[in-house]
């Protein structure tokens, strides 16, 4: 479609925007102000999809980090209570 068939329809639609407030098109403070709305949905959206995939990524390196103690603590008791364990049994023979 060439630029001469889409000007008589934004014309017609000028034309019964004309009572309208703003006349026959929207002044171009509102118009930045639509774009910099969408802009801002975007940048919001691109922030809200990064915060979340960090606190993501920082929840699974503190269950490993919570899960490597867990272990470590495990490992630890199971050695103190073995040692404790031996020193018992000999006493009492």
């Amino acid at each position: 479609m060439d630029r001469r068939q889409v000007k008589p329809s934004s014309s017609s639609a000028a034309t019964s925007l004309h009572g309208c407030p703003g006349g026959s098109h929207a002044p171009a403070p509102a118009e930045d102000a639509v774009v910099a709305l969408h802009q801002r949905g975007e940048l919001s959206t691109a922030i809200t999809g990064i915060s979340r995939a960090r606190f993501v990524s920082g929840m699974h390196s503190a269950f490993l980090v919570a899960a490597a103690m867990a272990l470590a603590g495990a490992v630890i008791a199971l050695v103190i209570r073995q040692r404790s364990g031996a020193a018992d049994t000999h006493a009492g023979v």
